[in-house]
């Protein structure tokens, strides 16, 4: 299972571009893919869209995002 890094990493963007598309400060998104924050239900939905895949599949990646971070 991937990571929301990995996602983004695929897709070819940078933290700096997903934020821009997502409207957030790119501090935040690296909070997300470090596991120390989590995205609202409506920034999930933002995630998805912007990731090209559905919501459910970035739950998956935060999920996968916040078990490596306990390992």
């Amino acid at each position: 299972m991937a990571t929301l890094e990995e996602l983004r990493e695929a897709t070819g963007m940078t933290q700096g571009q997903l934020a821009a598309k997502l409207a957030v400060p790119p501090t935040q998104g690296a909070a997300w893919e470090r596991g120390t924050e989590r995205p609202t239900t409506r920034e999930i939905g933002l995630l998805a869209l912007a990731l090209g895949m559905k919501p459910p599949q970035v739950q998956d990646a935060l999920a996968e995002t916040q078990a490596e971070e306990r390992r």
